[in-house]
């Protein structure tokens, strides 16, 4: 993919989405995700198949029964959302000293 590819790919997500992941990774269930977020059930789970389908290109997540776990491919990316939050959270944290 090229950088320009990449960029757009990212234009497609919001904090919310990387949100999502980060709650998946923690083995949280999609009800309790999309709570944490004001989100239906149904606007999450749209949200997964965008990243899948429009940024990512890979499954992100399996089904089981009526719940869901992460792919392979999807914990790694999860994992690297998480780290982007962690950076965001310390770049909000850091405070001009006069």
């Amino acid at each position: 993919m090229t950088q320009m590819t990449n960029i757009t790919n990212l234009r497609c997500l919001d904090i919310d989405d990387l949100l999502i992941l980060q709650g998946l990774l923690r083995g949280l269930k999609l009800s309790c995700v999309a709570q944490s977020l004001t989100l239906t059930q149904s606007a999450l789970s749209q949200r997964l198949r965008k990243m899948e389908n429009i940024v990512f290109h890979v499954p992100m997540v399996e089904r089981r029964g009526r719940g869901v776990v992460l792919t392979v491919e999807g914990d790694r990316i999860a994992h690297q959302a998480d780290r982007g939050i962690e950076l965001l959270l310390e770049a909000l944290a850091i405070r001009k000293v006069p």
